[in-house]
């Protein structure tokens, strides 16, 4: 189920968000701020609604810690969480 995410982040990620990424190759070790995506705030918003509506999931203010937006697997695990809880 993670890689599902991960693909499904990288899609959003790639070919949805207002700034879209095409200079790096994604990785689930890529990070989301400095020396990876360098997302804005704004990015990180417009991801996260993409993701919400996707899964159909909706998240807590006590998620938006630092340590969730680590890389791209922190936040699929996250994702994950909340998807097997809907489940």
């Amino acid at each position: 189920m993670r890689q599902a995410i991960l693909d499904a982040m990288k899609g959003i990620i790639n070919n949805d968000l207002e700034a879209r990424i095409t200079d790096i190759k994604l990785t689930a070790q890529t990070p989301f701020f400095e020396g990876g995506l360098e997302l804005d705030s704004f990015a990180v918003v417009e991801l996260i609604s993409h993701i919400e509506e996707r899964y159909d999931i909706e998240f807590s203010d006590a998620d938006f810690l630092p340590e969730n937006f680590k890389d791209l697997d922190t936040f699929a695990a996250v994702v994950q969480g909340y998807v097997e809880q809907s489940a």
